[in-house]
């Protein structure tokens, strides 16, 4: 005991974690404050952000919301790494402001500060100190700064060569985006049990109360991906290796890799969809079928009603 009083280091384990202090003072101090506080609170006031993200995500999933709803909170999570191992009661409103404010574009903002209210509503639930700074983060709007990224549609050109090569590796995902107009997180999400062999269509869609289970006629340059793609393991019809919805990163990449040797670089799958839009406008079709297969809301809210596409139609 006397050899552990002459060190310059103390040792103190409250609860299951050991901390480590530069003085004898420091840490006594340290102890006179613990011995003030039960376990459980020692423990809850040591969760950190990452702890707390990953019981939200399991919250989320009982909740049963979309999986890019999910998607969006992991995207946003990644750009607060350097707060993701802070005892989520320590960071300060401005730590979470400067967070935010940090953020290249207005949508990816929104998203953080979306995540530290989800976050906030997650730390009541650990009875965590209700600071609900979230609230708090200044409103945001767009700014000199904001990262404007231009949608290029594909030129003729470069529709044409990926029609050349459809045994290329992946070359599925362009094309099957391309000829249905389906946003990135729509094409990960179909389920084989959405998809009509007899009527070839395909029932998909979210992001917007439009877009939802909406009619989407499958055309006869993607029907053999389609059909091949009904015979993999899972519940998706463009799974990954496990047969699970491929997340946002392997989905980029493969994409990359299965479209850039045919067209010129930098496109993005978002651009696809744009290409899909494009085509339609250029082919004269009708701006009410045209948003009826975007799954964008009709322009005369008032006649949306009334107004019936057939399937020949689309």
């Amino acid at each position: 005991m006397e050899k552990r009083r002459n060190t310059s280091i103390a040792y103190i384990r409250p609860s299951s974690s050991i901390f480590r202090y530069a003085t004898r003072a420091e840490a006594e101090n340290t102890l006179v404050n613990l011995r003030s506080k039960t376990v459980d609170e020692i423990e809850q006031n040591e969760i950190t952000m990452q702890e707390l993200f990953n019981s939200m995500l399991m919250t989320a999933e009982k909740e049963n919301l979309s999986v890019g709803t999910i998607s969006s909170y992991k995207n946003s999570v990644r750009k607060c790494a350097h707060l993701l191992e802070r005892p989520y009661s320590s960071i300060s409103w401005q730590e979470m402001n400067d967070a935010v404010l940090a953020a290249p574009t207005r949508h990816t903002r929104f998203g953080i500060k979306n995540l530290f209210k989800k976050l906030d509503r997650e730390a009541e639930r650990h009875n965590l100190p209700g600071k609900r700074y979230a609230d708090y983060i200044v409103k945001i709007s767009n700014t000199e700064n904001d990262v404007s990224i231009p949608r290029i549609p594909l030129a003729d050109e470069e529709i044409q060569a990926l029609l050349s090569h459809p045994d290329s590796h992946d070359i599925h995902i362009p094309l099957v985006i391309l000829y249905t107009g389906l946003r990135p997180i729509e094409f990960r999400s179909i389920k084989k049990c959405n998809v009509d062999l007899k009527l070839m269509t395909i029932r998909e869609g979210r992001k917007t109360a439009a877009g939802i289970n909406r009619l989407i006629p499958i055309h006869p340059y993607i029907e053999r991906y389609i059909q091949e793609h009904m015979d993999t393991p899972g519940d998706y019809l463009f799974p990954n290796e496990s047969g699970n919805i491929m997340n946002t990163q392997e989905f980029s990449l493969r994409f990359k890799m299965a479209i850039q040797p045919y067209v010129n670089p930098g496109h993005i799958p978002y651009e696809l969809r744009h290409s899909f839009c494009t085509r339609l406008d250029e082919q004269n079709v009708r701006y009410n079928v045209i948003n009826a297969l975007m799954g964008h809301k009709q322009y005369n809210a008032g006649a949306q009603n009334y107004i019936h596409i057939n399937l020949d139609r689309l």
